[in-house]
């Protein structure tokens, strides 16, 4: 299956989730955990997780440990779900890849797994052997690549988020708000939820922004760079 987007994988977890390999990466660490999330808890029952599944983060883990516990039946359900994280597959040899691709196509159906990369962890520029292990899982399950949204997404999301903290932000206040404090999604939503608390339920403003977000350097500098000229022009009036 070619790469996954954010839009894509939001309509599949709508639908029953027939595939049982995934690979998470992209640059947005904060939407890809969000998102891996809400994969494990519609693959896993909350009441069961601690028969069905497991999470591999220790660098001494090894791929046989993993793939002989991918054998295991699920315990009073349908499936099993690990969750592999910054696993060094690009440290893999020609022969360790070639049996991880074996070991990884002939996992059973009641046996989802995750193999997720934080975004510091996914090589930079053209790397032969990361291009290797994404298409491996593009052939054989799912590439999830999550990257950061647009000022415009982000901004739709806020207007729609305010809804359910009893107060509204107008799309362009929620622009504002994202030029002020960055793109960076968590950053971006623990300052909305500042700014909507302190709104009391009355519509978020501009005024509001100022007054309780902590803004990025450059808009301070231009902030500060305005009022000062500001300041020069009534002086000179």
């Amino acid at each position: 299956m070619p790469f996954t987007d954010e839009d894509i994988f939001h309509k599949m977890l709508k639908s029953e989730i027939t595939e049982n390999k995934f690979l998470f990466c992209g640059d947005d660490d904060y939407l890809k955990e969000f998102y891996c999330n809400q994969l494990i808890a519609k693959t896993v029952d909350e009441s069961l997780m601690f028969f069905n599944f497991h999470k591999y983060e220790d660098e001494d883990t090894d791929l046989d440990t993993i793939f002989a516990d991918a054998e295991n039946f699920p315990v009073m359900a349908e499936k099993t779900c690990l969750l592999v994280r910054n696993y060094p597959l690009t440290d893999l040899g020609t022969a360790a890849m070639r049996e991880f691709e074996n070991n990884l196509r002939s996992i059973p159906d009641t046996t989802v797994m995750i193999f997720y990369f934080s975004a510091s962890e996914i090589p930079s520029g053209k790397n032969a052997k990361w291009d290797a292990v994404t298409k491996l899982f593009s052939d054989c399950g799912t590439v999830v690549k999550i990257e950061h949204r647009t000022p415009a997404k982000t901004a739709k999301l806020l207007v729609s988020r305010a809804k359910d903290k009893g107060t509204s932000i107008d799309y362009e206040t929620a622009l504002y708000l994202i030029d002020c404090v960055g793109e960076e999604m968590q950053t971006v939503l623990n300052e909305f939820n500042k700014v909507c608390a302190f709104s009391c339920g009355k519509p978020v403003t501009k005024e509001m922004i100022d007054v309780t977000a902590v803004k990025i350097p450059r808009t301070r500098s231009l902030s500060f760079i305005c009022s000062i000229s500001i300041a020069i022009i009534l002086k000179i009036l």
